[in-house]
Order: C-alpha cells, then structure tokens, then sequence
C-alpha cells in the first residue's frame, strides 16, 4: 500500500487485509497508522526518512535556535518599526556555552546535535527510550533534569498516547527561567495554551513551533501574539532538495516490498522477522473473525 499521511489507516482496515505485506509513506509521517499494530501484524510500514529530509530538518531546528536566542524577530520589528531603544540587542544570546536539550533522540535530533558542534555549545543533555551510542558529549538522562538545566529545548518524539500533552503547563513551568522551547516534530506533543501563558509570564524567554495540535493553526492562535515566537506551517524544514528525495525514496520502497527486500526507509524493523516468516510461506494466510485476525 502506498499512501499518503494525511489517510487514515484504522486497525480494523489493517486486520481485513489478510495479504498486506507492507505500508509505504511517501513522507516522513507515518502517524495516521498505529504502528506498533503493524508490527505485531508482521507488516513493514517504511516511509521517506531520507537523508536529505532528516537534514533539512536538522538545519531549520538550529536555525530556529539560533534566532529564537538571537531575538531575530524583534530585531526584524524594530528595523520596520524604529523603537527609541534597541531592547532586543541588549537581551539576545549566543549559542555558544549554552546547555542544549534534546527530547527524544532519532535521525534529526542526532545530525542537529553534529551541526551545533560548530556553535560551540556547551553541555548536551537528551531524554530517550534508546540512549545511543557513539555520542560520548551527550549526557542521557531523565526528562526533569533535560527540562530544569536545558538553556534550549528541541522536540524530537513522536506523537504517541505516552507523549500527547507531555509538555503541558508543569512541565514548561519547570524550564530553566530564560530558556527557549523549539518544536519541529509533531503537533500535540506542546500544551499550546499552556505555553502561551508561560511566555506571557516571562518565564521563557521565546518558542519555535513548526507544528501544531490543529494544522494548519487558526489566524488567533494564542502563541500568534506572543512576544519572540516563530511560527511556520509545519515547513520550516521544507527544502527542494528534500522534495526531490522523496518520489525515488518510494519506488525504492515499494518496489523492495515487492521484490522480497527490506525497504531502505523502514521505521517498524522490529517486524523484520515477523515479515519474513510471512513471505517464506506465501499459503499462510489471514482471516478475520468476530475475535479477531486468526493465523492458518
């Protein structure tokens, strides 16, 4: 099945598809299928994590660090709008020494992280279900920790019921004082609302959301007047060199699906096996019953 992610794929579909051997996202996205019910399906859900998507990304996360730190948008406003004071210049920061937060920590949180070495940041803290190897300058820890010392905080999860509402008003409120929040992963994960109030408290000192809980957001949204936002539809890391990835990326897919081999892009490998037993007995088939999809 090659499919958009903007179709909804229930599991009730998915059980009724006794011969589905694969899933193929022409996107990144691959939300709008319970993957995890895939994979206990034996199905391989692959999608369009190109090196070239994952980067672009990557870049604008630490484009928007930089000028969310750097008070880009009020310096923008007060170019337009000549103030008597420059405030913006007097309380905007570099990168440099400054304590980086990662939540969550896959592809783009990983190449964002290689990019910030050349800012010279200083400690690098991520909160993850899989710590990785090979990055012995990133301290894994618990979410507490990354929220109260992090000069910066990046959104790398996905959206799931164990991080819907994760960063709702406790949590932003335990920030460190001062900090910035960025958001390129998926909308729902930031309490919206809750983040609007604790701009407006001074509590943080800016946020960068690429995407939100409703998509595209309504015109007054409670972030749009608050005090140095960046807010992008859900684009901010869109490239033409991203776009022209991604067609090859799904033939290659999907024609590895049907040719027998694993796709390049595959985000359930934990179904490899399950996958494999399937295709090596092409007799065994799938049927649903009133209980449910039963194996014979």
């Amino acid at each position: 099945m090659l499919i958009s992610s903007r179709t909804v794929l229930s599991n009730d579909l998915l059980d009724w598809a006794p011969r589905l051997r694969g899933i193929v996202f022409g996107s990144i996205g691959t939300n709008s299928c319970d993957v995890d019910h895939a994979t206990s399906r034996g199905i391989l859900v692959a999608n369009g994590a190109t090196s070239e998507n994952v980067e672009s990304v990557a870049e604008a996360t630490v484009v928007l660090m930089a000028a969310l730190l750097g008070e880009l948008l009020p310096k923008i406003g007060e170019f337009r709008h000549p103030p008597g004071r420059q405030v913006a210049a007097l309380s905007s920061r570099m990168l440099r020494g400054r304590t980086i937060g990662f939540l969550g920590f896959g592809r783009i949180a990983r190449q964002a992280h290689r990019r910030l070495q050349g800012w010279s940041v200083g400690r690098t803290l991520a909160w993850t279900r899989t710590p990785a190897e090979g990055f012995p300058d990133v301290e894994f820890t618990d979410l507490a920790t990354v929220l109260a010392h992090s000069d910066v905080v990046s959104v790398h999860l996905p959206l799931s019921a164990r991080t819907r509402g994760l960063l709702d008003h406790r949590a932003l409120a335990s920030m460190k004082s001062g900090a910035v929040l960025v958001n390129t992963a998926r909308g729902g994960i930031v309490d919206e609302q809750a983040l609007a109030e604790v701009l407006r408290s001074g509590h943080l000192a800016g946020a960068a959301l690429d995407t939100f809980a409703q998509e595209p957001p309504p015109p007054d949204h409670p972030l749009a007047q608050c005090h140095n936002t960046i807010l992008t539809n859900h684009n901010a890391g869109h490239t033409g060199d991203l776009f022209a990835s991604l067609v090859p990326a799904a033939v290659e897919n999907t024609t590895a699906l049907l040719d027998g081999r694993l796709p390049a892009y595959l985000a359930n490998r934990e179904a490899v096996d399950q996958w494999r037993s399937r295709i090596s007995n092409p007799h065994r088939r799938s049927r649903t019953g009133t209980r449910g999809a039963i194996e014979e």
